[in-house]
């Protein structure tokens, strides 16, 4: 990989990955939707599906962009926008790099979303599609990246657990009311979490464009957790208490019931089999390691 061009560069995993890319001496492009192109910066058109700039130097994509799932209350306009961005974005962007460049490997960002939201069986990347809005998102989604090439071999579709991070991501919320005691558990704590380091998700998707992988990959760490361990691990890392509990309805009340059942109501139990079978490493396998490491970063 030499020359990679990146969609959804602001969000949490594309400024890491971006910084990573750079420190690996790789090239980045940044794709965005308005300004002026130039060396660094490419610009989509999405009224047209074109892209300007210097993409003709581009062999990897990362498209990671897409709508915030939890930006806002769900709605039918909203929900809309979440699926667009991502079935048509996703096909825009993919046909028109295998058109207009000599790109060869297509990482796509996608979610565990696919299985359900309600899964305490170990799903892997042989599971069937889940039910729910989510998992319709997901599919499609998928989809749409693959019947853009028509080339199966060259799409990895890195379908991501929960990220944790001090800068973005559910964790940033959560850490302010953990550190004053506030936190607790959400209803008796046994949904399953499905996580990964944001180190390792960069790590993770750099290793995969780099590989001879295709396919959906889950990118999650292998030692899922309930939400009651999340809570005990999270409090004992900061040294406060969590004797609090989130009840189910303050939360279907808060954000509607879909989106709370589908997102902080949810519990997926997700396999890292495959990307372990891929030869990747993880940094932190375990959540305790994980925590207290961007806890002691964070200070």
């Amino acid at each position: 990989m030499q020359c990679a061009l990146v969609s959804g560069s602001n969000g949490l995993i594309g400024r890491h990955l971006i910084e990573k890319l750079t420190i690996d001496g790789v090239k980045v492009i940044r794709l965005a939707r308005s300004g002026t192109a130039n060396a660094t910066t490419a610009i989509w058109n999405q009224s047209n599906g074109t892209i300007a700039g210097p993409i003709d130097e581009v062999d990897t994509l990362f498209h990671l962009a897409g709508a915030g799932v939890a930006d806002k209350r769900w709605n039918e306009s909203y929900k809309r926008e979440i699926l667009t961005s991502r079935v048509e974005g996703t096909h825009q962007v993919v046909l028109a790099l295998s058109k207009e460049s000599n790109a060869k490997r297509f990482v796509i960002g996608s979610a565990i979303g696919f299985y359900g939201s309600d899964q305490s069986e170990l799903c892997d990347e042989d599971s069937p599609q889940g039910s729910g809005f989510l998992a319709k998102v997901v599919s499609e989604w998928e989809n749409s990246a693959l019947s853009a090439t028509g080339v199966h071999g060259n799409i990895v579709l890195a379908r991501t657990g929960i990220v944790l991070a001090s800068d973005g991501g559910v964790l940033k919320k959560q850490l302010p009311l953990f550190k004053t005691g506030l936190g607790g558990r959400i209803g008796d704590g046994s949904s399953y979490l499905s996580w990964i380091h944001i180190d390792d998700e960069v790590n993770a998707l750099i290793h995969l464009a780099r590989s001879n992988t295709f396919g959906a990959v889950n990118l999650v760490a292998p030692n899922p957790v309930t939400n009651g361990d999340f809570t005990k691990s999270l409090s004992q890392a900061l040294k406060k208490p969590a004797f609090l509990t989130v009840p189910r309805i303050a939360l279907e009340t808060l954000l509607g019931r879909e989106m709370a059942l589908e997102t902080a109501l949810s519990s997926t139990n997700v396999s890292a089999q495959k990307l372990l079978s891929t030869g990747y490493k993880f940094k932190y396998p375990t959540l305790d390691v994980a925590l207290s490491q961007i806890v002691g970063a964070k200070g």
